[in-house]
């Protein structure tokens, strides 16, 4: 038999809160949801109303059209981001501009009014940045100003929205040329499979170029300088770029000759450091570098493993005095730097990398004591590992 919620009511008054819906609530007690949707709609209309007013008021003050809801952007970057966020609240930008009767930019003007419309706010934007108003400037610059605006620029009909803005304005517009794929005319087919051949066109451009502009002979130039020569550039490019390139002809990769001068400069400022604390034998703390001013210190630590791997492979005390457990043997920072100054002048290359020099090299150099401190520390092996300049296979260059 089905017995009514009403039964359980009546036969059980001072127990109505245990057979209703929810925990806690009396069904008898229940507000109409008619009575709390007329509220609710009543406080949205208000808190619409307050919106449309503030609204209208920003769009005077800071010379935007009337009746046009402004953008998201428009309106943080003229500081009324809580404007913002209210309208957010209520359902965004298109549902508040139903409801208070507005339009949107995109809907509701015509194609010659945006232009109008765009073209006004690009030469205000420029006009508050400082910028010259007489003449178009890159895209670049408009980006960084206001992305939003330079968007619907080239998203106007018929895909010349930025010369439709500069004829508007009477500004002379020189759309940037396509750049092109660069063909190679005057080189034989395979011409630069060859390393020979390429290593060859390497080192006329190098002969070409200031020394001051590139790092050596030995070091593939930077892609600013390989710009000189557009077809070189591009067919190192098709092969894989400079990093994968340079080992093929006998030459240090970039990437691996800025490893190495940061992993040196790490060295000359911790010594520099540890000589001014008078703290020789410890690795400083990271928050003592940047108290003293060596952030790049800081930051160079962190980039080559932290204080800890730093402190193992250069033989270093940790500064909480425990045991370091990544414990590499027994070396000197300064040792390190004068092998790493023999490798930077003499710059021995195999397969894109510096090498350490052999032994005798380091001697005949004029490192003093190398050969028995090379045997003190391990051999050659465990040197070039410390200092990142492994000795195995090496070729002159």
């Amino acid at each position: 038999m089905v017995v009514s919620r009403s039964c359980f009511v009546g036969v059980f008054p001072g127990r109505c809160h245990a057979f209703s819906c929810r925990p806690g609530v009396c069904p008898l007690e229940k507000r109409s949801s008619r009575q709390r949707a007329i509220r609710v709609s009543c406080k949205d209309i208000d808190i619409i109303g307050t919106l449309a007013t503030d609204l209208q008021v920003f769009c005077e003050v800071n010379g935007l059209p009337v009746g046009v809801m402004p953008t998201d952007v428009q309106i943080r970057r003229y500081g009324s981001s809580g404007l913002a966020r209210r309208i957010l609240m209520q359902g965004g930008y298109t549902k508040v501009a139903e409801s208070i009767g507005w339009g949107r930019i995109d809907q509701s003007l015509k194609a010659a009014e945006k232009v109008t419309y765009f073209a006004e706010l690009l030469e205000r934007t420029l006009t508050e940045a400082g910028l010259p108003t007489d003449r178009m400037p890159p895209k670049k610059t408009i980006r960084e100003l206001d992305t939003l605006l330079v968007n619907r620029i080239e998203c106007l009909p018929g895909g010349t929205g930025w010369q439709k803005i500069a004829d508007h304005l009477g500004w002379e517009f020189k759309p940037r040329p396509k750049r092109g794929k660069y063909i190679i005319t005057n080189f034989s087919p395979g011409y630069f499979d060859c390393a020979v051949s390429l290593r060859k066109e390497v080192e006329n451009l190098l002969d070409e170029t200031d020394d001051s502009l590139h790092d050596g002979r030995n070091i593939m130039p930077s892609v600013a300088v390989l710009r000189r020569k557009p077809y070189l550039l591009n067919a190192i490019r098709q092969m894989g770029g400079p990093d994968d390139v340079a080992p093929r002809i006998g030459l240090c990769s970039p990437s691996d000759w800025r490893y190495f001068r940061e992993f040196r400069a790490v060295l000359t400022l911790l010594s520099e450091y540890m000589e001014l604390t008078d703290a020789k034998g410890v690795m400083p703390r990271l928050r003592h570098l940047q108290q003293n001013g060596f952030e790049e210190l800081s930051r160079l630590i962190i980039r080559h493993g932290g204080s800890k791997a730093m402190a193992s492979r250069l033989d270093l005390k940790l500064p909480s005095g425990k045991p370091n457990d990544l414990y590499w043997g027994p070396f000197s920072v300064s040792f390190a730097l004068e092998v790493l100054d023999a490798c930077d002048t003499l710059r021995f290359v195999d397969r894109g990398m510096i090498r350490m020099p052999s032994t005798d090299t380091l001697v005949a150099f004029g490192v003093p004591n190398a050969d028995v401190l090379i045997e003190a520390y391990g051999g050659e092996d465990a040197v070039g590992n410390q200092c990142k300049t492994p000795g195995e296979t090496r070729t002159t260059v």
